[in-house]
């Protein structure tokens, strides 16, 4: 111990065998941080004077500062960003563990949909199983953390959000019970719940909803355990309509049917989905609002992964991106990395993910009007799609190194513009 000139007031042996980590000045003395090869650390007061006051055992701190009598002592040991209050006197007192951190560990499946002028943002967090939700209006996000719609989530599939009466309905998988069930849950303009969830499927593992909505009325679609694609309509007050569900995929021949799709083609939805059985290809249906199925199912020349927009089916044979619009030859918009599909101006646009961010293109007509890279810090990944008043909001995956670690959601609105009015061209 020194005095302010660096005089010496002690050289009082008072750490052994611990490891000195960090000294800080109190009105108190000065409080010393040391830590074991145990996950624990130490705190000793000194006075002013040199002499040894107290010392008691903390939690394992990662650091610590003091302004006056109090210091914080943070850690990320065993688990998330915490920290503990430790006001210093001729005692140490610690407070209970207090949150620091407030970015997720992980995020991932992000889903966006738009009710005009605001977005609902939704995610997994796979470290807590929880699905959070989040308003977003004129770029701004407006509920912290996030809103949470469930602790007990499947974190292997994607829940599905759409705009829905006086706001939006989200559906997921919920496993609390040990097995995967589908529930529904609506999320208001003010940001409140309903305050039940609403039970879609009590089949053991459905899996993969996905979402189409005017606004009035809903068809929500889904994969039960018989690998049949079912559906039920959901009204804009969130009541289930088909409680004994649609059988959408039951006219196709091929044998098993999942990960299907759908959207709003004019007045009906569009159905879309992987049939498989000695080969693979994806299978689309027209469904009326009536809930009657229209047609029998017609075979598209892609293999996964169905994405509907409009007549438009999007899919990859395992490599190369297509769009097929019903009726009309398939686009190959060539070797890139899947994504979503959306309504776009006076046709569609599709984004996927890329090295530098993610990459889009336009396609009006059967030909692709345009082709462009969104830069972004990192490579984007998951990407999802929803219209907009001016355009398209997209969210999306990348790894941040500058607001905490894993994977963070991020909003992102494609502007219109000239660039996208200007003939096609390679992506950049």
């Amino acid at each position: 111990m020194t005095d302010s000139n660096g005089a010496p007031l002690s050289d009082s042996v008072i750490f052994d065998p611990y490891q000195l980590v960090k000294a800080v000045d109190t009105p108190s003395g000065t409080l010393l941080m040391s830590f074991e090869t145990e996950p624990r650390s130490w705190l000793m007061l000194v006075g002013p004077d040199g002499t040894f006051i107290t010392r008691r055992e903390a939690p394992f701190t990662s650091d610590v500062a003091a302004i006056g009598t109090r210091a914080l002592l943070a850690t990320t040991y065993p688990g998330p960003l915490r920290g503990y209050f430790a006001d210093i006197g001729t005692t140490i007192q610690l407070s209970n563990p207090i949150n620091l951190g407030q970015m997720a560990v992980n995020q991932m499946f992000p889903q966006v949909a738009s009710s005009g002028s605001l977005l609902l943002a939704a995610w997994i967090e796979p470290s807590t199983s929880q699905l959070f939700a989040a308003r977003i209006a004129d770029g701004k996000h407006l509920d912290g953390r996030g809103i949470v719609i469930d602790s007990h989530v499947y974190t292997a599939a994607a829940p599905a959000v759409a705009a829905l009466g006086n706001g939006f309905v989200v559906a997921y998988l919920e496993v609390s019970s040990g097995v995967a069930h589908l529930w529904i849950r609506r999320v208001f303009p003010d940001g409140t719940l309903d305050p039940a969830r609403t039970l879609v499927s009590t089949t053991a593992q459905p899996y993969a909803p996905r979402l189409a909505s005017d606004g009035n009325q809903a068809l929500l679609v889904w994969t039960e355990n018989t690998y049949k694609v079912r559906g039920t309509r959901i009204t804009r007050e969130g009541a289930i309509m088909d409680p004994a569900f649609l059988r959408i995929s039951d006219g196709d021949p091929f044998g098993y049917h999942f990960q299907p799709d759908v959207g709003i083609d004019g007045e009906d939805y569009l159905v879309a989905w992987q049939a498989q059985l000695s080969q693979i290809h994806l299978s689309a249906v027209h469904v009326a609002r009536s809930g009657v199925v229209l047609d029998p199912p017609a075979a598209l020349p892609m293999s996964y992964l169905a994405r509907v927009a409009g007549n438009a089916v999007a899919g990859t044979n395992g490599a190369n991106v297509f769009v097929d619009r019903l009726g009309h030859p398939p686009i190959d918009l060539g070797l890139r990395s899947y994504g979503d599909i959306e309504a776009f101006g006076n046709g569609v646009v599709f984004v996927g993910g890329d090295p530098q961010g993610l990459w889009a293109a336009i396609i009006a007509d059967d030909t692709v009007t345009n082709r462009f890279t969104i830069r972004l810090p990192a490579a984007a990944s998951q990407p999802s799609l929803t219209a907009t008043a001016n355009g398209v909001a997209v969210s999306y995956v990348r790894p941040t190194g500058d607001e905490g670690y894993g994977g963070s959601l991020r909003a992102y609105v494609l502007p219109i513009s000239e660039q996208r009015r200007r003939p096609a061209s390679p992506a950049r």
